[in-house]
């Protein structure tokens, strides 16, 4: 088999980019992806290029996904090279505008430009060379009969799927029809794996991730309908063929993946989930079905609780959680520092400094700290000066890249300190290792091992101290806070929901981004300590409402229902007794 050399490298660079940048990955439905033969993954697309690393690095058998990217891209000699080398497939105008499905849409008939891609992708399916045109001169061998597509056409960040598009559709159904007529074929049917990807928070450094791979959908007959079709010259019984084969991805998807009515209610239903399990983590295996549970009970449309409790139980956790975000602080730590007066506030910050700064953990954590400390560093400022902070989906992105330069930096200075080391020392047994890493090949060895050490050093400690910083600070915050004033009334209306991100150029809203009241601007930033008070009577309020919602709530004696009420009765229990 011809490997592409790019592309091992690539994905080994998304593992590396999931394992540190994420705390978690659970992929649930591996048995749903056979070894071989030709198929097409059709995922939900919100997190830009970390999308693209999360299927890279968590697709079973580990099979070698080609995707689609933009033909200017290519333009440029080295990243040409990169994109062929590593299966990337051109793609002229935009494929995906073949037609937006019943989501929202319009159409453009078959054949407009599209006839190159989907001529490439088919033979990138069937596992065989490109021919011609672009990528005459370089290999682009698909061993793995893998391509990989994006039906909602860009990346955004909103609470639901907005758009589905039938560029998936139209290759799948290209190939049926290519596979017919091509002596190259092998016979085997084209399957489409629908894939859903859900982040804790995408944006936020050791979050988790959970990727679900759906059951494989086959065309099961429509294959046959569209070549009838094509055959015929019937572009509109075409058309209608993906459009139906479309609607069956788009269902599959919005199942695998999270989505919500609106932002209320997936505010309230986030901030719901991390009351509900504020002494740890939701287990990453059932994150995703939590999640639409609660979403489905927060929706008025389903909801079957009184409506006046429904309307306080949102607007109480829409307060918490914006106050939250415009102190910057998380549920969880602060909930660990709630303080009885302001004496016990500030005895609870210095309880919180010496549990932090003098825990063996971080005192074990201190000279890997130290070596990180450029990757913090050139993550932040790449976050700031090269995401764009009304795409959230470009945040975890810069994030990944200037934390892996940092890191790169770090690295480097701590494998050159070493040597120097070496070369001070005098002693027959370091004379001998001296002799051994003198050189560059000698240099490089020592760096990968330094390197390897480091990392997985850094990794075994830095999330509970993480946890332990974060909770120090929530305590600085909150012990600042009672000892000065506080926004109140009228002043304090904006800060009581959290900032939805504006509405995406690159997106077809079925309606006005305008009309939708849940879409709130961000308010003017006030210093955190100001609204410390109000943040404190909003996290009481919104656990008494979580737990009156949830026992007026008619629920089902099923999972995930059972552990949403033993976790309502836990809260009650330790909050309310």
């Amino acid at each position: 088999m011809d490997f592409m050399i790019t592309y091992i490298i690539l994905r080994k660079i998304s593992d590396c980019s999931l394992s540190t940048f994420y705390s978690g990955v659970h992929v649930d439905g591996g048995e749903n992806v056979p070894k071989d033969g030709p198929l097409i993954i059709c995922a939900n697309h919100h997190n830009e290029l970390m999308d693209i690393a999360t299927l890279t690095a968590t697709v079973p058998h580990r099979r070698q996904i080609s995707f689609w990217a933009k033909a200017n891209s290519f333009k440029n000699p080295i990243l040409r090279f990169i994109l062929v080398s590593s299966g990337a497939i051109p793609v002229h105008r935009n494929p995906n505008n073949v037609r937006d499905a019943s989501i929202s849409g319009t159409s453009t008939p078959r054949g407009s430009g599209n006839d190159t891609l989907f001529l490439a992708t088919s033979r990138a399916l069937a596992g065989l060379r490109h021919r011609g045109g672009l990528l005459n001169s370089l290999v682009g061998m698909f061993p793995d009969r893998v391509v990989g597509v994006f039906p909602e056409g860009t990346s955004y960040t909103e609470p639901r799927i907005i758009q589905m598009k039938e560029g998936a559709a139209w290759v799948a159904l290209e190939y049926s029809r290519w596979m017919r007529q091509s002596a190259d074929s092998d016979g085997q049917p084209i399957k489409i794996i629908p894939v859903g990807i859900a982040y804790t928070d995408k944006t936020q450094y050791l979050s988790r991730v959970y990727v679900h791979y759906g059951e494989p959908l086959v065309l099961a007959g429509l294959e046959d309908e569209y070549h009838s079709a094509v055959e015929l010259g019937d572009n509109q019984k075409a058309r209608a063929v993906a459009a139906k084969l479309t609607e069956r991805i788009a269902k599959e998807l919005l199942r695998l993946s999270v989505n919500a009515p609106n932002w209320d209610v997936l505010r309230s239903a986030e901030m719901a989930r991390r009351i509900l399990w504020t002494d740890r983590d939701v287990p990453l295996k059932d994150f995703a079905t939590i999640t639409k549970a609660l979403i489905s009970l927060f929706s008025s449309a389903v909801s079957t609780i009184d409506p006046e409790l429904h309307k306080r139980t949102i607007t109480s956790l829409l307060a918490y959680s914006g106050l939250l975000h415009y102190t910057n602080l998380h549920h969880e730590s602060l909930s660990a520092v709630i303080p009885r007066s302001r004496a016990h506030a500030i005895g609870t910050l210095f309880s919180h400094l010496f549990k932090t700064i003098l825990h063996p953990q971080f005192i074990l954590f201190l000279p890997a700290l130290v070596v990180h400390i450029p990757a913090y560093i050139s993550a932040n400022l790449a976050a700031r000066f090269l995401a764009t902070p009304e795409l959230p989906e470009t945040i975890a992105l810069s994030k990944v890249i200037g934390g892996g330069l940092g890191t790169g930096v770090g690295y480097a200075c701590a494998t050159a300190a070493l040597v120097r080391t070496l070369f001070r020392l005098d002693s027959a047994w370091i004379g001998s290792f001296r002799g051994r890493v003198h050189g560059s090949i000698g240099t490089a060895v020592l760096a990968y091992v330094v390197g390897k050490i480091l990392a997985r050093w850094h990794r075994a400690l830095i999330r509970v101290n993480s946890e332990r910083a974060s909770r120090l600070l929530a305590a600085m915050k909150v012990a600042l806070g009672l000892m000065g004033s506080s926004i109140s009334g009228d002043g304090l209306k904006p800060y009581l929901r959290p900032p939805a991100p504006p509405p995406n150029p690159f997106v077809r809203y079925p309606s006005p981004p305008a009309e939708d009241s849940t879409r709130v601007l961000p308010a003017r930033p006030v210093p955190a300590r100001k609204l410390i008070r109000p943040l404190l009577s909003a996290r009481l309020e919104a656990e008494r409402a979580v737990v009156e919602y949830m026992r007026a709530a008619d629920l089902p004696q099923e999972s995930p229902w059972v552990e949403i009420r033993r976790r309502t009765e836990f809260l009650a229990s330790r909050r309310f007794a």
